[in-house]
């Protein structure tokens, strides 16, 4: 062997060659460019430099040689991917070593021992594949990218038999494999034209399975990962000789001519999969919205065309990859209204029943006055299951349906908001011409129409489906309201009346024929039963605003769920009782004097639809009639003179409910001290000592054996508490309630609480008063010790005293009642500190991790804080990957917040609480499991059981 000046090699000697085994295969690249070739991002140049590679690779031998004995090769042997140079010795240039194994490494020389780096090419059988029938072993033909670092392309589809290697599926002809051919044949043509041809000037190999297109879009970052894929697809304009295949052509259109290339420089977002219902795509911002600069239009757009490559890919099944243009085109037709033909049957209403209506009965408890909540059962899986269905509707576009239900009455009401035509398609396959149309508006409008229309019958077929208690279905469509940015002007809660239209379903309709259910396999019958409904007949004009729910809340049933708790007690029924903690009603309240509160927001109410100020004088006097106490019945008085001498606005509810309720000076207080805290914070220490000085020397909120005071920053806390008093959670926490069993419980005024926390914060400020701020906080948490915010007050008074042994004791406290994102993470980004300072730095350093991963509240001094214990404690820290901060905590023996034993606690309280009409409590405790859950349906959930007045 011989190697010479160009770096190639001759073999010499009769022994090299009668041991040397060699393949020519001739020109194995496969062109460039050919005449009659258009690719639009190629200029006139660079076509030249194109057309002259060409004809030059026409022209030259490609192959391999091998054999063990006439070449240095690494263990296990194989063979060298080459091209063979005119010349004495017929001298040969070295491109690639390949192995046994499926494996090809560039290389310019022979080698002794194989690469120590990833493979530029490899064959990768995958488990389950499948190919053609004679096949055994079927996989993936990987090439690396060309950074070297980014996941391999998945370029073709290959297959082993007993004597050959089948390949299929490559986006780029490949010469020299026709059919089946020998394993080093077959890796010489994958190489040269997946690698070789590659460093030559043509385009990267696009993917060759619609899968692999999800698995690049879905890679964070997503701008990132849009940009990687659409570049990927866009391959054909560079390279003339790509043929991807019909889908991805599709999706490549449809990236390029709705989203467009500006799109992938946007930042501060992700795209995840709604793996728990409709398995379709979520485009989500950062934490930090101001940080993304995607307006609403087209965040909703992106998502709309990704979702529909998303459903037409499921309607070709296995043909995904081998459908033509026109399969595509029609199944994306399709898309729209695929999610019709997955509906589920509607059964008769159900028979007329002795169950109670939603009202408070006599109990049979003995002894008890009291009457019991009946009425309600059921409801959790009604309005559960009702959003389970919304979210599992397969559309293009988010299914955003709010909805109340009124069981008693077999009324539901569903809001949905639907796009418009600026949402729409904007693009149609057209057979005939074999190309992707634009449509213009009046089509755009036409096809948004049909779609949202359908949603309607669909959303009503869901709820009918739910409940055999249901007999009537409200539909109401709100399109979005746009500013001059594309982002949406309206909450998702009201809109303008000119937005949307109602029309109203009735179960038969939908239960004698099952009609909802054939708009293909029965389109007469579809258009028999829907027909005047799809033209638009039927339906109101309008249904904007933000009374469309009024007739459900309004009415008897939601003003008593709402009425519980705070303005009306009542006995739980007994198989709810422990889920919450609570015999009564009442035992979850968390307002100071709630029934005198909730009398005044039901006066206030009643006010503000009057006409006249005189008019309100005479509802406050019928009001008066009903009172016992003579504080409540001054305070009538008060409000009718304040209303004749004109200094009170009838319509000002909160000002109204303040003069009902009277003097706050607690509250007041508070405001007066935030007012010169910044200017002044010795006065502001001395206004808020003074008025916690009177309320505490008074002795009305001093616990005693039989009564014990207590403040409550949430629903949530309050379930907590009677939990950990019951016994069934924090068992190895007494004080968060147990040591309170047996003992009435007074909610205290609400400025108590924030006074001491206040305090505390004030008294930080200057190290003669470290014990103040101390004693402050524990009476924080004595009052509140179910609020993490007071836990965390007190570590922070701990720690400025420098004993950071008891500031980690408050800190895992505060993080065994934690549940709000903001407040886990300041929580763990002071014992972060905390753990550092005790010399802890690897745990310090995970604390920081898991800070910055739950909310950005504090992410700048986490960032600041962690690298400085690297430069510290450098050699003794790892860092963990984000997924992994979690379990490293729990090894640590560091709690992980929200602890499952919370999580488990809100959700059956959520069930329970519904299901005992307690619909305040169980909003809280949905809201709080959507803080710590990816759990979608828990949103519709929440949703239903809002009431403005909540």
């Amino acid at each position: 062997m011989q190697i010479l000046k160009d770096g190639t090699y001759r073999l010499s000697g009769l022994g090299s060659w009668l041991s040397l085994q060699t393949r020519r295969m001739g020109p194995l690249v496969a062109p460039l460019w050919v005449e009659g070739d258009e690719a639009p991002d190629v200029d006139a140049d660079e076509r030249l430099r194109l057309v002259e590679q060409s004809q030059s690779l026409r022209r030259r031998l490609f192959g391999w040689i091998g054999g063990a004995r006439a070449l240095p090769l690494p263990e296990g042997g194989e063979c060298y991917l080459v091209e063979f140079l005119p010349g004495r010795g017929s001298p040969v240039r070295v491109h690639a070593y390949v192995n046994q194994s499926g494996c090809a490494w560039s290389t310019s020389h022979f080698l002794l021992e194989e690469p120590d780096r990833a493979p530029d090419l490899c064959l990768v059988t995958v488990e389950g594949m499948t190919g053609t029938p004679e096949v055994q072993h079927a996989g993936l033909v990987l090439v690396l990218n060309e950074d070297n670092v980014a996941e391999p392309h998945r370029a073709a589809f290959f297959g082993f038999t007993d004597e050959a290697v089948h390949v299929w599926g490559s986006a780029l002809p490949l010469p020299g494999l026709e059919g089946p051919a020998p394993y080093r044949n077959v890796m010489a043509s994958l190489y040269f034209n997946y690698v070789y041809r590659v460093q030559l000037g043509g385009a990267v190999p696009p993917v060759c399975r619609a899968d692999d297109l999800e698995q690049l879009l879905v890679r964070p970052p997503f701008p990132a990962a849009l940009a990687h894929a659409s570049e990927l697809l866009g391959s054909v304009r560079r390279d003339p000789q790509v043929r991807l295949f019909a889908l991805a052509r599709a999706l490549q259109e449809w990236l390029d001519r709705e989203v467009g290339p500006a799109f992938a420089r946007k930042e501060g977002l992700s795209l995840s999969v709604m793996d728990r219902t409709s398995q379709l795509y979520l485009l989500n911002r950062s934490d930090d919205e101001e940080s993304s600069d995607v307006s609403d239009e087209e965040a909703f757009r992106v998502e709309a065309v990704l979702n529909r490559f998303n459903i037409v890919r499921e309607l070709l099944g296995d043909r995904a990859e081998r459908a033509d243009a026109d399969e595509v085109g029609q199944a994306a037709a399709l898309a729209l209204d695929q999610f019709m033909c997955e509906l589920p049957e509607v059964g008769p209403a159900a028979a007329a029943q002795e169950e109670p209506a939603c009202d408070l009965v006599p109990t049979s408890e003995p002894g008890e006055m009291l009457p019991e909540v009946q009425g309600f059962r059921g409801e959790w899986e009604l309005r559960f299951g009702l959003s389970r269905r919304f979210e599992c509707l397969r559309t293009p576009y988010r299914v955003n349906v709010a909805f109340r239900v009124d069981v008693p009455g077999g009324l539901a009401v569903l809001r949905a908001f639907v796009p418009d035509e600026r949402l729409a398609p904007r693009l149609a396959w057209n057979a005939a011409a074999g190309c992707w149309e634009e449509l213009d508006e009046p089509q755009r409008k036409a096809i948004v129409a049909r779609y949202v229309r359908l949603l309607g019958i669909a959303a009503a077929s869901c709820a009918f489906a739910q409940s055999d208690r249901l007999r009537t279905v409200r539909f109401c469509a709100v399109s979005p309201v746009w500013d001059d940015e594309g982002n949406l002007v309206e909450s998702t809660d009201t809109a303008p009346e000119e937005c949307g239209w109602s029309c109203t379903f009735e179960r038969a309709a939908f239960s004698d024929h099952q009609a909802h259910r054939a708009l293909r396999d029965d389109p007469a019958l579809f258009r028999r039963t829907f027909g005047a409904y799809l033209r638009g007949e039927g339906c109101a004009g309008s249904c904007g605003g933000a009374d469309v729910f009024d007739e459900v809340d309004g009415g008897a049933h939601i003003r008593l769920a709402h009425d519980l708790v705070e303005g009306r007690d009542a006995l739980i029924p007994p198989d709810l009782r422990d889920s919450l903690g609570a015999r009564y009603a009442s035992e979850l309240g968390i307002f100071f004097q709630s029934q005198r509160r909730a009398r005044a927001e039901s006066l206030a109410e009643s006010l503000a639809r009057t006409d006249t100020d005189a008019e309100a004088v005479s509802v406050i006097s019928r009001h008066k009639e009903g009172l016992v106490g003579p504080e409540e019945r001054a305070a009538c008085d008060g409000l009718m003179e304040r209303l004749v001498r004109g200094s009170l606005d009838r319509r000002d509810q909160n000002a109204v409910v303040n003069a009902y309720r009277g003097a706050d000076p607690l509250g007041e207080a508070l405001a007066h001290a935030r007012s010169v805290m910044d200017s002044d914070p010795g006065e502001a220490a001395g206004i808020l000592r003074s008025a916690v000085d009177q309320a505490e020397k008074a002795g009305r909120y001093v616990d005693t054996s039989e009564v014990v005071h207590r403040n409550f920053d949430s629903y949530c806390s309050r379930v907590l508490y009677n939990l950990a008093r019951s016994g069934s959670i924090m068992k190895d926490l007494p004080f968060m309630g147990a040591t309170d069993a047996g003992r009435a419980v007074e909610v205290v005024p609400d400025g108590l609480f924030p006074c001491y926390l206040e305090l505390t914060r004030l008294s930080e400020r200057s190290f003669d008063l470290s014990d103040d701020a101390v004693r402050f906080a524990k009476r924080a948490v004595e009052l509140g010790p179910t609020c993490c915010s007071a836990h965390r007050q007190l570590a922070r008074a701990h720690m400025l005293r420098g004993d950071f042994a008891n500031a980690r004791i408050s800190l895992n406290h505060a993080l065994h009642v934690a549940y709000l994102p903001a407040e886990i993470s300041i929580a763990y980004y002071q014992l972060g500190y905390i753990l550092w300072k005790l010399d802890e730095p690897q745990a310090g350093a995970l604390c920081y991790l898991k800070s910055m991963r739950e909310s950005p509240t504090v992410r700048p001094q986490c960032v600041n804080e962690l690298q400085e214990l690297m430069d510290e404690h450098g050699d003794e820290v790892d860092l963990v990957d984000p997924d992994q901060v979690d379990e490293a905590l729990a090894e640590a023996g560091i709690c992980v917040a929200p602890t499952d034993e919370v999580s488990g606690a809100f959700a059956r309280a959520a069930q329970a609480a519904c299901d005992a009409g307690l619909f305040r409590v169980a909003h809280d405790a949905c809201a709080a499991l959507l803080r710590t859950s990816s759990n979608d349906v828990l949103y519709g959930t929440a949703r239903s059981f809002s009431r403005r007045a909540f």
